[in-house]
C-alpha cells in the first residue's frame, strides 16, 4: 500500500467551525487510502490499525489509532486517540486522548494556515501538522498544531511485556502519550510521559550558538517515563526526529524524512514523509 500524503491550505479567516468535519473526513478517506484497516468509521469517530493485522489483536507491540469529532458546544473539536484493546468501544479498552485541532486553532490570526499530513498502512505510523504565516518568526511560520503517531523501539534485549504500550502520540510541544503504563501499584491507565533527545528537553528549542560546527544535525526522541510508572526502558520514537535550526521548512533531513521549522519558540523537528503531497 501506498506511503500518502497531502497539503491543504487555508485562506486567512477561512478555518474554522464550519471547516472541521471537512478536515476530519480528508483525515479518514488518507488513513484509508495508506491502507491502515478500518475498524470504525462513522460521523463523529474512525478507528483504524495498520495493515495485515487481524481485526481485536491487542498488544503492546501493535498500533491502534483513532479520531473523534466533537461538535458538542462552541468550540467544535478534533481529538486523535491512541487505543490498547480490541476496539475503542469495548469496556476494558485503555485510550488516550490528545487534542489534534479546534475551530479556534487559528481564530482571528489574518493570516493563511497549511495542514501537512501523511500516513503509511504498512509502517502504521501517521502524521499531523499545521503552520500559519507569521511575518514575527525568521522562517515566516510558526506551528499551530502537530501530532505524530509513532511507536516507540523496543531493544532487543527487552522481553518484559505488560509494562506499557509501545505506541503512543507525541505532540510538538514535546509529550508522548500511551494508551496504558503500569505504576508501582500495578494499575494501568493512559498515561502521558515528556520526552527528550541529545538536543536536551522536548520542548527545547535545538539552538546553535554563533559558529557552531553543527548548524544541521536530526537526533532521536525519546520517551522518559519518570518515577510514577513501572521501572521500564522506553527507546527512541520510530517516526519523529527533532533537529538543530540549521535547515528549512521541508527540507529533506535524510531520505524519506522531511523537515518543519517554525517560530523563535518551535523545536525543528522531523518525519518520515511522502514522495510528494496532494493538494487538497
Amino acid at each position: 500500500m501506498p506511503r500518502i500524503g497531502f497539503k491543504k491550505v487555508y485562506a486567512p479567516g477561512e478555518f474554522g467551525q464550519a471547516t472541521l468535519p471537512g478536515l476530519f473526513a480528508l483525515l479518514k478517506a488518507g488513513l484509508a487510502e495508506a491502507g491502515f484497516t478500518v475498524l470504525t468509521d462513522t460521523a463523529t469517530d474512525f478507528e483504524a490499525i495498520p495493515i495485515g493485522v487481524a481485526a481485536g489483536t491487542a498488544d503492546d507491540e501493535t498500533p491502534h489509532w483513532a479520531l473523534h469529532l466533537d461538535t458538542q458546544g462552541s468550540n467544535p473539536s478534533l481529538y486523535a486517540r491512541v487505543v490498547h484493546g480490541a476496539s475503542q468501544t469495548e469496556q476494558v479498552a485503555l485510550t488516550n486522548n490528545v487534542w489534534l485541532i479546534d475551530s479556534y486553532a487559528v481564530f482571528n490570526l489574518p493570516y493563511e494556515f497549511t495542514i501537512w499530513f501523511a500516513a503509511d498502512g504498512r509502517e502504521g505510523w501517521w502524521w499531523l501538522h499545521g503552520a500559519i504565516v507569521d511575518p514575527t518568526s525568521p522562517s515566516g511560520l510558526a506551528y499551530r498544531v502537530g501530532v505524530a503517531a509513532t511507536k516507540s523501539r523496543r531493544y532487543t534485549t527487552d522481553r518484559y511485556s505488560g509494562l506499557c504500550a509501545r505506541y503512543g502520540l507525541r505532540d510538538v510541544w514535546g509529550s508522548f502519550y500511551v494508551p496504558y503504563s503500569v505504576n508501582p501499584g500495578g494499575i494501568r491507565s493512559p498515561q502521558s510521559m515528556p520526552t527528550w533527545s541529545p538536543l536536551g528537553a522536548g520542548t527545547t528549542v535545538g539552538r546553535r550558538h554563533p559558529g557552531s560546527p553543527l548548524p544541521r544535525m536530526a537526533v532521536p526522541v525519546f520517551p522518559s517515563p519518570g518515577g510514577w510508572l513501572t521501572a521500564l526502558v522506553m527507546g527512541e520514537l520510530d517516526h519523529v526526529l527533532v533537529m538543530t535550526d540549521g535547515y528549512a521548512n521541508l527540507d529533506e533531513v535524510v531520505p524519506g524524512w522531511i523537515g518543519f521549522v517554525g517560530s523563535d519558540w518551535d523545536q525543528p523537528y522531523a518525519v518520515p514523509a511522502p514522495a510528494s503531497f496532494a493538494l487538497k
